[in-house]
């Protein structure tokens, strides 16, 4: 259920797409980097990307694996994910916030001219 959510946020907020999680991480890293690379050092945190990444793989070991029948450390998965959506939560923020700034910009710009 956990990861469901992950990749219903990547998909929602970050435009992320492909067939698993896996897949959304690195979509979701590549459109924020893309529409943050005029922002100097704003990118998709790599320790953020490698949660995620370790969500999925113990995700897809207990759903593909048949000799693995529960998560081994089940705290901590469930305290990696709440941080991981946190900080994505933030970024989505942080990205919303400078969407507006721009667009602001860009219409006062036009009304001067």
């Amino acid at each position: 259920k956990l990861s469901k959510q992950l990749e219903c946020y990547l998909e929602t907020h970050f435009n992320a797409t492909g067939r698993g999680l896996h897949e959304k991480i690195t979509t979701a890293e590549r459109n924020y980097n893309s529409h943050n690379k005029h922002n100097g050092n704003s990118k998709f945190p790599q320790k953020l990307v490698r949660n995620m990444r370790r969500l999925a793989t113990i995700r897809n070991k207990l759903i593909h694996d048949a000799s693995c029948n529960a998560i081994d450390n089940e705290q901590r998965f469930i305290e990696t994910f709440e941080s991981s959506y946190d900080e994505l939560k933030q970024l989505s923020i942080k990205m919303n916030a400078q969407n507006n700034n721009s667009k602001n910009n860009n219409t006062i710009k036009s009304m001067n001219n």
